[in-house]
């Protein structure tokens, strides 16, 4: 049996176990932000005057949609320098330019290094200070909206889908259509790669 688990794996080359890798993160990302969409309408009365809305579930999700994206970058647009060879090789693969929305570091910098950001922005002290994290509903009065900028690291606003991180913004929207972009291309490169080694083996 062990012997014909071994014989049944499946071999593939290292820029296809990219390609794949890429694919599934982009992928995650996209279903995460599309949770956020749903879950930002969540209603749910529990009196009167009062209803639950499901924040603590949009910044799990949202947090899952920074992790996917930044990992979906450094796939393409690796740190390293003995990896920028293989970024450079995969994007060629795939058919991205270096250029690419998803190849802002930013986004994924505040997310690698989240500690280093917070020391900046807690280094203002003694600073006004709310909590790490907030979602900003289209109800709120404005001066509570203006507070909670100050006093935040991390805000999502629900009226346009923008997420604030120290100060920066992000719409999801752009990150959900660069992400669709090199999903779409990635797919696109996996699909002719399999039809290729189906040719090569097909008889002649």
């Amino acid at each position: 049996m062990a012997n014909d688990l071994k014989d049944n794996i499946t071999k593939i080359d290292p820029d296809f176990a990219f390609r794949m890798f890429g694919l599934t993160e982009a992928a995650k990302a996209i279903a995460a932000i599309e949770d956020v969409e749903r879950l930002f309408s969540v209603r749910e009365k529990v009196s009167d005057s009062a209803e639950r809305r499901e924040n603590g579930s949009i910044f799990e999700k949202l947090r899952l949609v920074l992790t996917y994206t930044a990992s979906t970058s450094r796939i393409f647009w690796p740190p390293r320098n003995k990896a920028k060879a293989r970024g450079e090789r995969l994007r060629k693969l795939v058919g991205i330019p270096k250029d690419h929305a998803l190849s802002d570091r930013s986004l994924r910098d505040h997310i690698e290094h989240f500690d280093e950001r917070l020391d900046d922005w807690l280094g203002q002290a003694p600073r006004p200070f709310s909590g790490f994290e907030c979602a900003v509903h289209q109800d709120l009065h404005e001066i509570t909206v203006e507070a909670m900028q100050i006093s935040v690291p991390v805000l999502f606003f629900e009226h346009n889908l923008e997420i604030s991180l120290f100060g920066r913004t992000y719409k999801l929207a752009d990150l959900k259509r660069s992400l669709e972009d090199v999903r779409d291309k990635i797919s696109e490169s996996i699909s002719a790669h399999m039809e290729s080694l189906q040719s090569a083996a097909a008889p002649e």
